[in-house]
């Protein structure tokens, strides 16, 4: 769903599994007018969206909430050791993804 590059980038910058850490750690890419097909995917622990193009009528629509580190831990029992490096006490979630077309 992404080129060779992108992926490469994403893979050396995500923990492959909740177990793993990155100094760098990328949460979501999102992009748009791929020649890949449009749609969801994941590399590692990274959350791919590719809406297409919206020349085509595509779209994605993202929802992110913010909620308690300590909250999140409780209901993300893989991600509990990663999480607790975090230096903050509020954290953006992704709380739902759409994709449409007009």
């Amino acid at each position: 769903m992404v080129s060779k590059v992108l992926r490469d980038m994403i893979a050396s910058r995500s923990p492959l599994s909740p177990d793993e850490s990155s100094k760098q750690y990328i949460m979501l890419n999102i992009h748009g007018h791929s020649h890949y097909p449009f749609g969801l995917s994941h590399i590692g622990q990274t959350m791919i969206v590719n809406p297409s193009a919206l020349r085509d009528g595509r779209f994605a629509i993202l929802s992110l909430a913010q909620i308690d580190k300590d909250e999140f831990m409780e209901k993300d029992k893989e991600r509990r050791e990663y999480m607790k490096s975090f230096s903050r006490d509020k954290i953006w979630i992704l709380g739902g993804v759409e994709f449409l077309l007009l």
